[in-house]
């Protein structure tokens, strides 16, 4: 939701804003797509299993690229961050409704400071349909399109995306 809740704050604060990055993010509006309802479905089912092991698996699957969950090696970081700091079932469910009643996509050409967009080609969770709007909706708006990169692209490409970010801000 962090994508969601910089449109609004360079929307409602452009002063305070000198460049914006989006990642993996979702602008709302008719084109916009959210993930399928049978993955929705599948993550809902999981999280109110009451199995944690079997959240945190389905988590895993919807959140990065098939790519990625195929090495097993991959499975005890992401594990071990997604544990260190639970969060409740209900304040998940809470942040599923802000999602779906976000939008964004009439406003975003006012934006005007400079943008980059990055996001993952292989996102379930926020199809890369929804970066690309985006950047479209945003005048100059700089498009970095992550091949067979998943929702969570900072985790599979850290360096990759460190660099994005500090090009975009050095070069404000």
């Amino acid at each position: 939701m962090g994508g969601m809740v910089a449109q609004e704050l360079a929307l409602r604060h452009p002063q305070r804003i000198r460049t914006l990055t989006l990642g993996c993010t979702y602008p709302g509006g008719a084109e916009a797509r959210l993930a399928d309802p049978a993955l929705i479905q599948e993550l809902a089912g999981a999280l109110l299993s009451g199995d944690r092991e079997r959240a945190l698996r389905t988590g895993f699957a919807a959140n990065l690229s098939p790519a990625h969950i195929a090495d097993e090696a991959n499975w005890e970081p992401f594990q071990a961050m997604a544990t260190a700091v639970p969060v409740a079932v209900s304040v998940i469910m809470l942040q599923m409704q802000a999602v779906m009643g976000h939008d964004t996509s009439a406003r975003l050409s006012s934006i005007e400071v400079p943008t980059l967009v990055v996001h993952g080609t292989e996102d379930r969770m926020l199809p890369v349909v929804n970066g690309e709007l985006i950047a479209r909706s945003i005048p100059h708006a700089r498009l970095e399109l992550l091949e067979g990169v998943g929702h969570m692209f900072w985790w599979e490409q850290p360096e990759r995306s460190a660099a994005l970010v500090r090009s975009q801000v050095l070069g404000a």
